[in-house]
């Protein structure tokens, strides 16, 4: 393996532009030695980082223009590109053997430099439009010629959505995932048969369906797992602290004990709450017993 050095800082501005438009993936074409190839630039997941050369910042998928499935890979980052074969490279290329060393690869690093894309749009053309599709679907090991809508699902704590599943996600439930942009823990299943397919509007409404059940389930099985009474600065509250029965915070409620008909509900989560001493009634109690 080899790596050569050479400016690539171009690919950096690249990732933070991709990182600001939610992609992982952003398609360009690239043509060399009279050849016109397509890149799927993939930024690197936390996942691959366990794999790929601890310092690459992209990955390069090459695709030929008439068989998309005809690939080659490259890790880069803004210094050169890493660990790549040098042979292999050459036969893809169709670059003639170089007796005198490496020079050919300052060609290709230079052609690289040259045509990375300025900054990062919508995706609009008609070609790199089939292959972002092409190329999302033969990573999430889905037939690019028959992929549909399925469904809408939340992931289970603390699993995160996947960002080529959300990016795929954007063309095949377009409304969807705009408006679940900011869910994390939001995501889409795609499936093989056209039979199975469901109108995006359907899928819309049965996750909204399932989210309503999952927090009526939620909600009926609280109990009350602690009352605290907090100082804040102009009075005293207190606070009264709701668990499912799983122990995970739900809301919690805020009363002000001279005014027990005024609630304030919390919906932020536990972690925004901060432990406090003894309980109120913990307190009253052993006042009774003295």
């Amino acid at each position: 393996m080899s790596t050569s050095r050479f400016d690539l800082s171009c690919y950096k501005y690249l990732r933070e532009e991709m990182r600001q438009f939610h992609f992982n993936m952003y398609p360009f074409s690239f043509k060399y030695r009279g050849n016109i190839f397509f890149v799927a630039a993939y930024a690197i997941t936390e996942e691959e980082r366990t794999y790929c050369p601890q310092y690459a910042l992209l990955r390069l998928l090459f695709m030929k223009q008439h068989d998309l499935d005809d690939t080659y890979e490259l890790y880069i980052n803004s210094i050169g590109v890493l660990e790549y074969d040098p042979t292999k490279l050459r036969n893809y290329f169709d670059i003639v053997f170089d007796p005198n060393g490496y020079g050919f690869m300052n060609a290709f690093c230079s052609a690289l430099q040259k045509q990375c894309p300025p900054d990062v749009r919508p995706i609009e053309d008609e070609e790199l439009v089939r292959v972002e599709r092409h190329s999302l679907c033969r990573k999430l090991d889905l037939d690019p010629q028959h992929c549909y809508r399925l469904s809408i699902m939340r992931l289970p704590q603390p699993k995160k959505r996947n960002a080529n599943k959300y990016q795929l996600a954007l063309k095949v439930f377009p409304h969807a995932s705009k408006q679940f942009e900011d869910a994390m823990d939001v995501t889409y299943c795609f499936t093989n048969n056209p039979d199975d397919e469901v109108p995006e509007e359907v899928a819309i409404e049965r996750f909204i369906h399932n989210e309503q059940k999952r927090k009526n389930e939620l909600y009926g099985s609280y109990h009350e797992s602690a009352t605290l009474r907090i100082a804040l600065p102009r009075y005293i509250c207190d606070k009264i602290m709701l668990f499912t029965n799983r122990q995970e915070p739900l809301f919690v409620l805020w009363k002000h004990p001279e005014h027990p008909d005024q609630v304030w509900e919390n919906h932020s989560g536990y972690q925004s709450c901060p432990t406090y001493a003894l309980s109120a009634d913990r307190h009253k109690d052993e006042d009774n017993q003295q």
